[in-house]
C-alpha cells in the first residue's frame, strides 16, 4: 500500500485552496519569474502577494532564489505529483459512487459516471497508463469553477476529511459507521462532514433512522483534472534530475 505524507498533503491542498495561489502556480509553470512579475496581474498589494508566496513556499510548491537584489521564483512540481496521485488512487470508486443511490436499500450504485469521467479517462498517468504526448503544458479545454475548487481543496487539506472520503469511496455509509474508526467526538466528526458537504463532496440523506452519506465524484474529478495538468512539468523535472545524477555518477 502506498503511504502518502500526511502533513505534506495537508499543506499542498491548503495552498491550492486559493485562486490567487493557483494562478501564481500556472504562471510559474511557464517558467521562472520575479516576484514583481508574479504580482503584476493581481489587484492586490505586493505584501499580500508575498504572503501567498510564503504559503506556496512552505508547502514546497515553489522555490525562491536571490540573484543580487532580484528574487526569482520557480515551480517545484513534486508536491503536485503526490497530490495528483492521491486523487487518482480511488478514481474508479469515485466514478461508481457518482450517481444517486437506489430508491431503497443501501447497495452501491455501480452505473453512475459523472460529467467529468470521460475527460478524466483521456488524462495521462495516473488516470491512464498511456504515455503523454501533450505539446503544451495546459491543453485541456476545461473551465473550472474557482470558488468550487477553493472549497474542494480546503476540504481536502485535512487528513481526517481525506480518510472519510476514502471510506466513502467504496459504499454509502451511515454517519455512525463512518465515525467509528476515528478517535474524535461525534460533534467534531460532524463538523468535518459539514465542510465536505459544503464543498459538494458528499451528499446526505435520511433513510428511516439512518443518516446516510455518499460521495459525489465531480468536485474530486475537477481537482484531479486541475492538478494533473502539471504532469508534463514534473516529468521534465524528474528527467533533468535523473540526467544530472547520471552525469555526476560518470564524472565521479
Amino acid at each position: 500500500m502506498v503511504k502518502y505524507p500526511t502533513k505534506s498533503l495537508d499543506a499542498t491542498f491548503g495552498a491550492l485552496a486559493d485562486s490567487t495561489r493557483r494562478a501564481i502556480l500556472e504562471r510559474l509553470a511557464r517558467g521562472e519569474a520575479r516576484v514583481t512579475e508574479l504580482a503584476a496581474p493581481f489587484v492586490i498589494s505586493l505584501p499580500a502577494v508575498s504572503k501567498h508566496l510564503r504559503v506556496l513556499t512552505k508547502a514546497g510548491l515553489l522555490a525562491r532564489e536571490k540573484n543580487g537584489r532580484i528574487q526569482h521564483c520557480r515551480l517545484e512540481a513534486g508536491p503536485m505529483k503526490t497530490a495528483t496521485e492521491w486523487l487518482a488512487r480511488y478514481q474508479h470508486h469515485w466514478e461508481n459512487q457518482s450517481a444517486p443511490p437506489p430508491a431503497s436499500g443501501r447497495k452501491v450504485n455501480q452505473g453512475g459516471v459523472s460529467r467529468r469521467s470521460a475527460a478524466a479517462k483521456h488524462l495521462p498517468f495516473p488516470f491512464s497508463q498511456a504515455k503523454s504526448s501533450w505539446p503544451v503544458l495546459f491543453n485541456l479545454s476545461v473551465n473550472f469553477d474557482e470558488n468550487a475548487l477553493d472549497a474542494t481543496f480546503f476540504a481536502l487539506a485535512d487528513s481526517t476529511r481525506r480518510a472519510i472520503l476514502v471510506c466513502m469511496a467504496f459504499a454509502e455509509s451511515s454517519v455512525t459507521e463512518l465515525a467509528a474508526p476515528f478517535n474524535i467526538s461525534l460533534p467534531a466528526f460532524s463538523k468535518h462532514l459539514c465542510i465536505l458537504q459544503r464543498a459538494g463532496l458528499i451528499e446526505r440523506r435520511k433513510e428511516g433512522r439512518f443518516n446516510l452519506c455518499r460521495l459525489v465524484a465531480t468536485p474530486m474529478q475537477d481537482a484531479a483534472l486541475w492538478t494533473s495538468r502539471y504532469r508534463i512539468f514534473w516529468e521534465k523535472q524528474l528527467d533533468s534530475l535523473a540526467a544530472y545524477l547520471e552525469k555526476s555518477k560518470r564524472e565521479s
